[in-house]
């Protein structure tokens, strides 16, 4: 289904105590350059800090914000919150999906490049990849083997079903199941009933797996786009971690 170029774009923010993080967030993403519609909702998922009090003072230049709310129940809770408030409040979405973390930060161009491989190549998912800077060099010394750790190996061109991307990329051991480094068309989510399994650890992991399973058309681009610690834990806990870069540039 080839869509228009303005097609509309959904941020996915799950968050916990992020505080600190909250402010750089919103300021990257007043920076997009994208000029289609864009809208961020934040899950915030039982914080016990001022989280929700920053989402709500701080302006957002160029998206309409949401902020949704729950008891604590983890990272995929809180996404598929989200999901479904999409499938309830807005049915005729057809534009595009991204999920960030909390302490992610985007470079100006980020979702403007990723729209357009997106349209460009309707595809059902696009992957990106992703850089790593240290907030001390502390952290840097700790975390060395971080300063690389997104970069894949491999060359991937073109568009690929799911699975031949899967196989591609397992063979050179660049399989990287990572939600904040991929964009996704809303309908084909909705189409196969896509969302986050709750309960465990490492839910990245089985959701990108399913999309693979189900996509026609995906694509790699060797750019990237976000800033923030490495990863989110089950608990949320972002302190003393490096923090990671997904270019799209």
């Amino acid at each position: 289904m080839n869509r228009k170029v303005d097609a509309g774009v959904i941020v996915i923010c799950a968050v916990y105590n992020a505080s600190p993080y909250l402010g750089d967030l919103c300021e990257s993403l007043s920076s997009q350059t994208y000029k289609g519609e864009k809208q961020i909702i934040f899950v915030n998922d039982g914080s016990t800090d001022d989280s929700a009090e920053i989402i709500e003072a701080t302006p957002i230049e160029g998206f309409s914000k949401v902020l949704l709310t729950q008891d604590n129940a983890g990272l995929s809770s809180a996404r598929n919150h989200a999901l479904a408030w999409i499938a309830e409040m807005r049915p005729d979405f057809d534009g595009y999906v991204m999920f960030l973390d909390s302490d992610d930060t985007l470079p100006a161009d980020s979702i403007e490049t990723a729209c357009h491989e997106m349209t460009a190549n309707d595809l059902d998912k696009l992957f990106f990849t992703g850089n790593v800077f240290y907030e001390s060099d502390d952290l840097k010394e700790k975390f060395t083997h971080y300063s690389t750790y997104y970069r894949r190996n491999g060359i991937y061109q073109g568009v690929y079903t799911g699975p031949q991307y899967m196989e591609e990329t397992v063979r050179e051991d660049d399989f990287y199941p990572i939600p904040t480094m991929q964009m996704t068309s809303y309908r084909f989510l909705e189409k196969h009933g896509l969302k986050f399994y709750e309960g465990i650890i490492h839910e990245d992991n089985l959701f990108t797996l399913s999309c693979l399973l189900c996509a026609d058309r995906v694509a790699y681009l060797d750019r990237g786009s976000v800033q923030s610690p490495d990863s989110i834990r089950p608990d949320y806990d972002q302190a003393g971690s490096p923090r990671k870069c997904h270019w799209l540039f």
